[in-house]
């Protein structure tokens, strides 16, 4: 079984920055805003180019009819 490879710094800072960019995406600027509710690694992609996506969540709420006590 061959060895995985380790991801340079700079790899795993982008992929961070993606993430993180793909939430703030989802929490202010989607059309109806959304809280994915059940982030894991099973629902983040990788692809071939280090570019993230997030799958999908049953559990999403909407930003807009939260109501924080």
């Amino acid at each position: 079984r061959d060895k995985a490879k380790i991801l340079e710094y700079e790899d795993r800072m982008y992929m961070t920055k993606q993430l993180i960019l793909a939430l703030l995406y989802l929490h202010l600027f989607y059309q109806e805003p959304i809280i994915h509710g059940h982030l894991i690694s099973t629902n983040i992609y990788v692809e071939e180019n280090f570019e993230i996506k997030i799958g999908e969540s049953k559990s999403r709420l909407n930003v807009e009819n939260l109501e924080l006590s």
